[in-house]
């Protein structure tokens, strides 16, 4: 008797269906769940807050610690002065604030700079979810991370209908991708 199943073993493809597994064998050239990357060096913008303070202890350098990145790309150093930080890794601001303090303090030793708070990078959902809105952008966050933390499609949500669309450069099209639920 012959099967019912949907994976028959001897089925054999019309040559339209042929044709069109040919014109569509190589997969699109899209990023994919489990292809995650590492990112590029972080880059400072406002919003952002850095960790500065010298390693040791009983070192002479006192500096404000929570280092905001202001509107105007700077960082307040107390005695040692203002730096432009914004468009920076935080090796270079390290090596800025460094820099700074030992051309006052000759006996400064180690100054660590950290990332603790990253403000300036979100990324947005709208459209059909329960909590549309601004999220917090972590570095590795999925589409379906981010529909996640939006609360969800709706029940109207057109599941066929869901986009990515990345920024690019200014007078750039706009890059678009389409989601697969």
């Amino acid at each position: 008797s012959r099967s019912s199943s949907p994976f028959m073993q001897n089925h054999q493809l019309t040559g339209e269906a042929k044709e069109l597994r040919q014109v569509n064998a190589r997969p699109l050239d899209i990023p994919r769940e489990l292809e995650k990357q590492p990112l590029p060096a972080y880059i400072a913008e406002p919003g952002d807050v850095l960790l500065i303070q010298p390693a040791d202890l009983d070192s002479p350098v006192r500096l404000p610690a929570d280092q905001p990145v202001l509107p105007d790309g700077t960082i307040n150093l107390g005695q040692y002065g203002q730096l432009l930080v914004m468009g920076r890794t935080v090796p270079e601001i390290e090596k800025m604030v460094r820099a700074s303090v030992k051309a006052q303090t000759k006996d400064a030793g180690f100054i660590s700079v950290r990332l603790i708070s990253r403000q300036s990078k979100v990324y947005y959902v709208i459209g059909e979810v329960n909590s549309p809105g601004a999220f917090q952008l972590n570095g590795r966050e999925t589409v379906l991370d981010a529909l996640l933390q939006a609360g969800g499609l709706t029940k109207d949500a057109s599941r066929d209908n869901i986009i990515l669309s990345r920024p690019t450069k200014p007078n750039c099209p706009r890059i678009v991708l389409p989601v697969c639920w």
